[in-house]
């Protein structure tokens, strides 16, 4: 059995880069089984936390909160806590998430002065030349 800290953290791993695409996702069928994965496993905890806890619409509104994400977990950690069928519900939907590979890949890059380059890169065997 998995540890409730844990379980809340790798759900907040999956979790995180799908809040600030949460409303779209809900709006239209991703692409892939990641996204479906990702999908179902935010779609599961927005009916349970439903009249429980405003805590996952709080971290949706700003996703990019650390504060409202914390918040998000400790509420995770504390129903799961106290009720055995969500805690084994939640270990399948995140163990289905991570196994169907990455959710959301973002990449950031803060560029500053004059005459920068810069690459961006996802996949094996690549290589960037830059002149």
């Amino acid at each position: 059995m998995i540890e409730i800290a844990q379980l809340a953290q790798e759900t907040m791993a999956v979790l995180t880069p799908l809040l600030p695409l949460a409303k779209e996702l809900a709006a239209k069928a991703g692409d892939g089984a990641a996204t479906e994965a990702g999908k179902a496993l935010l779609g599961w905890l927005s009916s349970a936390f439903q009249g429980k806890s405003t805590k996952l619409e709080r971290s949706i509104e700003k996703p990019e909160d650390k504060t409202r994400q914390n918040a998000l977990e400790a509420e995770i950690v504390e129903m799961a806590e106290t009720d055995e069928s969500f805690r084994t519900q939640l270990a399948e939907l995140v163990r289905a998430a991570k196994e169907s590979g990455p959710v959301v890949t973002q990449q950031i890059a803060n560029v500053i002065g004059n005459n920068n380059k810069l690459a961006q890169a996802r996949g094996k065997d690549i290589s960037i030349h830059i002149g």
